[in-house]
């Protein structure tokens, strides 16, 4: 017959080591023939680091994109013309930041013109939805806009990515 044992275990207690804490500091950057170098700060012999991983230190490089957004009380938006919400400022105009008029895009860059874009912008809407699904891309007309949305002056035509849904 088989006893058993009074065994007092003692329960450890977890091992949490004291909170992390984090300080930041702004990366030393240097130039070596044409490229851009982060050094890490903390250390007394800088090395460099490298986004997003832990180097020896323990130091990671965090990579971020940093926005300005203001209040449209005052201010309308370019694309829809209406005030209100949260307006980011693009180029010397300032629209939502959430897709106020879908489909419609102010470029901070104007995209490359394309003759092939033209040619496809006139053929059949079934055509074109045909490309759209299968090449991810559609043409598109830039040029300025209207107050009611229209191109007012045609300045050429682009290729844009699209997401299509599958039905």
């Amino acid at each position: 017959m088989k006893t058993k044992r009074n065994r007092s275990h003692k329960k450890l207690p977890p091992t949490n080591f004291a909170k992390a804490k984090t300080r930041r500091k702004p990366p030393i950057v240097e130039t070596h023939k044409k490229a851009t170098v982060a050094m890490c700060p903390f250390c007394a012999t800088p090395h460099p680091l490298n986004a997003n991983e832990v180097s020896a230190c323990g130091t990671i490089l965090e990579i971020s994109a940093v926005q300005q957004t203001f209040s449209g009380k005052h201010m309308n938006c370019a694309l829809c013309h209406k005030p209100g919400g949260t307006l980011v400022k693009v180029g010397d105009q300032y629209v939502h930041s959430h897709e106020c008029t879908p489909g419609v895009h102010l470029h901070t860059v104007a995209p490359e013109n394309s003759l092939t874009a033209a040619i496809f912008w006139r053929l059949p809407d079934f055509v074109l939805l045909w490309i759209a699904k299968k090449f991810k891309r559609t043409p598109q007309m830039l040029g300025p806009l209207a107050e009611n949305g229209k191109i007012t002056q045609i300045e050429g035509y682009a290729w844009q990515k699209v997401t299509v849904k599958q039905t």
